[in-house]
């Protein structure tokens, strides 16, 4: 479905484009009993609200309006596209929601004449925290992309790109690293430099990778923290830094980044290097804070 591309001509501003559509939906609500069901007026206003959502790549508040039409009985065309946003959406959703079963089998052979399927495809295995299956689907991802809008591009990048570069796709890399500089704020984003950093580190440029990984860790953001973590880890691989240095600059990292499965890697190496050290009353210490903060 072309509706998952990027729209022509200027589209207004977020605001002004989400008022008119919030005014056809309160028209198409008018007289509607309560509880009873969406009528088609309204699931086209519902449907353009989640696109609209979509090409800002914001995710939890397109499919919001999704569930909306979950009690219609959707003609094909409406329901494919809530389908395709329902999976676009699904697959960037920060709440790692699964995905529904009609955004899921999207994804079967059954639709591998999609064009745009393979840009899902890696997204769906990069969720899945499978960086290395994505690596297949990378190059004709890259070929699509340009497509998508830019809001949608924004939020895929950066884990493209590191995809990228775990698969060695060199070429692909350069080119998804490139489209970094063709979107507002994100050459110069924390993700960007970190990716850098991991390129530069695979390449064994050591001093590259070191300056864009501290120009990337003072964000506060994940990638920030993945910075940070990363200068401990080349350090501690390249004999740069002590096991003391390491176990240091881990015990203030897990200070500053809580609650994810990052902090519980943080912790875990933490532990595993306060019993290197051969401190085990820090290390009892460290698996006490895994308890405490992980009790699952």
């Amino acid at each position: 479905p072309q509706m998952l591309h990027a729209p022509h001509g200027d589209q207004g501003s977020f605001l002004d484009e989400r008022q008119v559509l919030l005014d056809e939906l309160a028209e198409a609500m008018t007289g509607l009993a309560p509880g009873a069901a969406p009528n088609a007026p309204m699931a086209t206003a519902l449907i353009d609200l989640a696109r609209l959502h979509y090409r800002y790549g914001l995710a939890p508040e397109g499919l919001s309006f999704l569930d909306r039409l979950d009690r219609l009985d959707l003609p094909p065309a409406h329901r494919m596209q809530r389908d395709v946003l329902s999976l676009a959406l699904g697959l960037i959703d920060p709440r790692d929601l699964p995905l529904s079963d009609h955004a899921t089998r999207l994804l079967s052979s059954t639709y591998a004449p999609w064009p745009d399927q393979p840009v899902f495809l890696a997204l769906a295995a990069i969720r899945d925290g499978d960086l290395t299956g994505a690596g297949q689907h990378l190059e004709a991802a890259r070929d699509r992309m340009g497509n998508l809008p830019d809001g949608y591009r924004a939020v895929i990048l950066p884990n493209m790109l590191e995809a990228a570069i775990q698969n060695e796709e060199w070429r692909v890399a350069r080119d998804l690293a490139d489209d970094f500089h063709h979107l507002p704020g994100l050459s110069q984003s924390a993700a960007f430099h970190f990716l850098l950093g991991r390129a530069a580190e695979a390449g064994n440029d050591l001093l590259a990778a070191f300056d864009s990984y501290t120009l990337a860790s003072t964000s506060r953001d994940l990638w920030g923290h993945r910075a940070r973590i990363g200068l401990v880890s080349m350090g501690l691989r390249n004999d740069l830094i002590d096991a003391t240095q390491a176990r240091d600059m881990l015990r203030q990292e897990s200070l500053v980044w809580r609650g994810d499965g990052y902090a519980l890697t943080v912790l875990e190496d933490l532990a595993a290097l306060d019993h290197a050290i051969g401190d085990r009353v820090a290390a009892v210490s460290t698996y006490g804070a895994i308890l405490d903060r992980f009790p699952d």
